[in-house]
């Protein structure tokens, strides 16, 4: 239904899985050998979906590796990462900041582990908006990636934001308007939905424009909700 949620790449329900030996993951997350932490995130990425809640004492190792420049497999830690921050966005907002800077330093170049940092980003803004509303300007920065996937989840995370606190995403205001125009229609939607919940009435006339003549049913639906968040 227009108006629910901005849409995210979500998980099914979690089942609960006995054999986790979570002292001995930790460990080897700390381990000096590289390819034994890349082993590590990988056990943990094959089981994060089924049972993300067993996962959550990894977060802070997990942001470490992030934060390692060098490091070859961002992908797959960006990736659980995201499913933790599904599963528990308290438990990932204090690594906020440095998903942030990650998802900053790709956008010349983005990837899948682009597109997971900011999916984490969007699950932490829907549960903990508080954690992530400092960084406005900085998701900002990342809607100029060329990735209609990263484009997406920041515009999502921007519509999170916006339902917290509207004058939070005043600044994104120009850029969220732009992006009615995107080319990818879940960026469109989101827009939408960012500029409802952040009653940007400068938008009232393009969203009046996409109401009526935006190619996807989806976006024409939601666009049409904004319109009526706005104020008079």
């Amino acid at each position: 239904m227009a108006g629910e949620g901005a849409r995210s790449t979500g998980r099914g329900a979690a089942t609960a899985v006995e054999d986790v030996h979570l002292p001995s993951i930790l460990a080897r997350l700390d381990a000096d050998d590289a390819s034994v932490q890349f082993e590590t995130v990988q056990t943990v990425r094959a089981a994060v979906e089924d049972d993300p809640a067993a996962y959550l004492p990894t977060v802070p190792k997990l942001r470490r590796l992030l934060e390692r420049e060098s490091l070859e497999f961002h992908e797959d830690v960006a990736y659980c990462l995201a499913e933790l921050a599904a599963e528990s966005s308290d438990d990932v907002a204090p690594s906020v900041e440095a998903i942030v800077e990650f998802a900053q330093g790709q956008t010349s170049e983005p990837g899948p582990e682009t597109t997971h940092a900011l999916r984490c980003l969007s699950h932490v803004a829907e549960g903990r908006p508080d954690a992530v509303v400092g960084h406005v300007d900085a998701i900002v920065e990342v809607l100029e990636t060329d990735d209609p996937s990263v484009r997406e989840h920041a515009v999502c995370t921007l519509a999170h934001v916006a339902a917290s606190s509207a004058v939070a995403v005043r600044p994104a205001r120009s850029h969220l308007q732009e992006h009615l125009a995107d080319d990818h229609a879940p960026v469109r939607r989101n827009a939408c939905l960012a500029l409802g919940r952040g009653q940007i009435v400068e938008a009232r006339d393009r969203l009046a424009a996409v109401a009526a003549d935006d190619p996807d049913p989806d976006v024409r639906q939601q666009a049409s909700w904004a319109l009526a968040e706005l104020p008079e």
